[in-house]
């Protein structure tokens, strides 16, 4: 198999054309992948039985720059009444709870 090179939906679809038979496609249950739009693309057009699956990462990394945007904005708004709570206060609202 040659090898596929890119991060775009041809060269997903190629991958999985390339890397899987006709008969084996339909088989898949679930597909594990980055975020990317175009692969999310290509696996729902190929192999549109399959589950995507995101990592762990990924997902964290999504809800922490989510709650590290409203923690900012909050912030601001206080800032400008005068008041500084949330100041300093950033690594509190993204660190794990068990640690």
């Amino acid at each position: 198999m040659p090898p596929v090179e890119g991060r775009t939906e041809q060269a997903c679809k190629a991958l999985i054309s390339q890397g899987l038979s006709a008969s084996q496609q339909p088989k898949v249950k679930a597909v594990a992948l980055d975020m990317w739009k175009a692969y999310a693309n290509a696996v729902r057009e190929q192999l549109p039985q399959a589950d995507i699956v995101h990592d762990r990462f990924h997902i964290s990394q999504h809800l922490n720059m989510a709650v590290d945007m409203v923690r900012k904005s909050e912030n601001k708004k206080l800032v400008g009444q005068g008041d500084n709570r949330l100041k300093g206060s950033k690594f509190l609202w993204l660190i794990n709870e068990e640690n």
